[in-house]
């Protein structure tokens, strides 16, 4: 059975922040609808990403709310080819917009 690509995809050089497992084998990407979230670096620095990507394991362990999952890194896209597929389990919707770190 082929799995199909979802429609939106990450494009080259954008942003992503990560729960630092990039080499699991299983991740659940998302793209905020409400913009982009703003995060500090432990170095001080500021960015800003509309993407998320988590290892199966941390989403197991946020209970499947990507608004819960620990941040430890961030990291750019390369390339165009699509590489995000549609699965069976993502019928959970979080449409809130992104925390503001800035504001607390």
């Amino acid at each position: 059975m082929s799995k199909e690509f979802t429609k939106i995809q990450p494009r080259h050089g954008e942003r992503m922040m990560h729960c630092g497992h990039l080499d699991a084998k299983k991740h659940h990407f998302f793209k905020m609808q409400g913009g982009k979230a703003k995060f500090c670096r432990p170095d001080g620095t500021w960015g800003e990403s509309e993407w998320i990507i988590v290892c199966d394991a941390c989403w197991r362990k946020a209970g499947g709310n990507p608004r819960r999952v620990l941040i430890r890194g961030d990291s750019t896209w390369k390339g165009n080819d699509p590489m995000v597929t549609e699965t069976e389990d993502s019928g959970t919707v979080h449409n809130e917009p992104p925390p503001d770190p800035s504001n607390n």
